[in-house]
């Protein structure tokens, strides 16, 4: 049904006519009004499609009221609920639309293959500008700036699992220009797939900010690089102790994710870019429970073997006290690209604005 149309408001129930003209009549705001008639009608439209029952309203206002009182300083249950529905990466791809990508598929070209450096194959997105993904409810502001080279974790996490470089380059998506003034925040779970927040205890103090696996760099002003040792993430399943968890039990649905590292990178004049690099090979990529996989942001990781890789330079000097050679670590490279910013004219105008 098209409800902006006004030869439907004759097939509307009176209480939603009632409710969509008093928001048409008081609301001084064009884009609040445009979005609350709209939600008002879906919603009612819902309602009557499914028959709801006042057992299943009453359900639905517990299910709600339990999913903000899971809500705390670590956890974002909200966000959850929105990624398991898919409506993040619905946003995320509303807003975020991949001009290169739309372009070909209008003029039915091939996607440009990898681009191959001197050392080793680069792993960059299929399009002009590397593809968005969802935030997801494990991101902090508070992440600490750390030095390219640096560890993003302890050397215990690192050689409890599998190390990883990950070298990267930050670049102007359509002319390859480094983008040297810019940030990157890093986070990641761990080789046991849990995030810094998801250890906290009850003993931990609240006043201390888990920043374990997670960090901010600023890449090199020579050529836009950043790289970082870490261990290898292994998929996970999101939390399923509280409300969520219910709900894709309820729809026979798994919980885990495949294995991922977050990036948000920020830089003047380029829209903000935040997405994941997904490890190529893993189970879960087909069925990722947040729907967040593009096939763009899946990046091989391989082993350092003499005569494929260079050197590593910035080796930590505690690696190597720990008996950890080139080729007992794993590499990945990968390329990001930012779309140029655009101004667009009366953008105030389209936020939703609730006083």
């Amino acid at each position: 049904m098209n409800y902006d149309s006004n030869s439907n408001r004759s097939n509307e129930n009176p209480v939603t006519q009632t409710i969509v003209d008093q928001i048409d009549q008081n609301t001084p705001n064009e884009r609040t009004k445009t979005v609350m008639k709209s939600l008002v009608r879906h919603l009612h439209a819902f309602v009557e499609d499914v028959q709801l029952t006042q057992e299943e309203w009453t359900h639905a206002i517990d299910f709600l009221t339990r999913t903000g009182q899971t809500c705390d300083a670590n956890r974002q249950e909200f966000i959850l609920l929105s990624d398991v529905l898919g409506v993040s990466i619905l946003v995320d791809s509303i807003n975020h639309p991949n001009d290169d990508q739309h372009h070909r598929q209008r003029n039915n070209e091939e996607p440009p293959s990898s681009i191959t450096t001197t050392s080793t194959t680069t792993t960059t997105s299929t399009t002009t500008t590397t593809e968005s993904t969802v935030l997801g409810p494990f991101f902090r502001e508070s992440a600490p700036i750390l030095d390219n080279g640096a560890m993003l974790t302890t050397l215990d996490q690192i050689t409890k699992g599998t190390p990883l470089l990950v070298d990267c380059r930050v670049l102007d998506g359509p002319t390859d220009i480094p983008v040297t003034n810019c940030t990157v925040n890093v986070w990641q779970a761990s080789s046991e797939g849990l995030y810094d927040v998801q250890q906290q205890t009850d003993d931990d103090d609240d006043d201390v900010v888990a920043t374990d696996l997670r960090g901010v760099f600023r890449p090199s002003s020579i050529d836009g690089r950043f790289w970082f040792f870490t261990v290898t993430p292994s998929s996970y399943p999101i939390p399923t102790d509280g409300p969520v968890g219910e709900l894709l039990t309820e729809l026979g649905q798994h919980p885990n994710r495949p294995a991922h590292i977050h990036f948000q990178i920020r830089a003047p004049g380029f829209e903000p870019l935040t997405t994941h690099l997904f490890l190529k090979g893993d189970p879960y990529l087909k069925s990722d429970a947040v729907h967040a996989v593009k096939d763009s942001l899946i990046v091989p990781v391989s082993k350092r073997t003499a005569g494929t890789h260079p050197p590593i330079d910035g080796l930590p000097d505690l690696i190597r006290r720990h008996g950890l050679q080139d080729n007992d670590v794993y590499q990945l490279n990968y390329i990001f690209r930012l779309k140029q910013q655009r101004h667009r004219r009366g953008l105030n105008d389209r936020f939703l604005v609730v006083d």
